[in-house]
């Protein structure tokens, strides 16, 4: 059985006493410990003898990892991704609805339930979940929070999405009034999400 090819050898043959350097080919995300073997054979003389030597990788610890994001005033939809290697995820949000559905790598997963094939047992993937944001028709800055609980990490993950704010806006209704030669009292109806003076 051939070794695996993450585990690099070097040198890779030899002639009698040598010191064979044993490495990985990059680090090892998965949240198991990741095992091969290396079968040495004599390539000269007889009988040919084989020795199996044993290899693990550690393990990386569960983690979830995302950052924050921004979106205009006029809202809409963005994704809020980042990278895992748990065996699910759970979605939960603060001033907008939390996504039920979300995707890692290109499957679909559902929050709170488990990942088809954990994929995070052999290496990181990548996740995405889509969310929905409103339009801002406020003067004022505002935030919301996406909140990630990958199971196996004790503290969650959060995305803070900064909406820009909304444009001021003023109507006076109606935009005329006519008062009557005696004096009297008129009135109109301001909509304004934004303090107003009248001169």
């Amino acid at each position: 059985m051939a070794k695996a090819d993450w585990c690099l050898v070097s040198p890779s043959t030899g002639t009698e006493d040598t010191v064979v350097a044993v490495s990985g080919r990059e680090t090892h995300t998965g949240r198991v410990t990741r095992a091969t073997q290396l079968t040495i054979n004599t390539t000269y003389g007889t009988p040919s003898i084989q020795k199996i030597v044993g290899v693990t990788q550690d393990f990386t610890p569960v983690f979830i990892k995302t950052s924050n994001l921004t979106i205009g005033a006029t809202g809409g939809t963005l994704f809020v991704t980042g990278t895992s290697n748990s065996t699910r995820l759970t979605f939960s949000t603060s001033g907008i609805v939390a996504p039920v559905q979300y995707y890692v790598n290109s499957s679909t997963a559902t929050s709170g339930v488990d990942i088809p094939g954990d994929p995070g047992a052999t290496a990181q993937y990548n996740w995405r979940a889509q969310v929905a944001i409103p339009v801002n028709n406020t003067i004022y800055e505002r935030e919301f929070s996406v909140t990630i609980v990958a199971f196996g990490v004790a503290n969650p993950a959060v995305c803070i999405i900064t909406q820009e704010a909304g444009a001021p806006t003023l109507v006076a209704d109606p935009d005329s009034i006519q008062l009557p030669t005696n004096g009297g009292t008129r009135s109109f109806q301001i909509t304004s999400n934004t303090t107003w003076k009248i001169s």
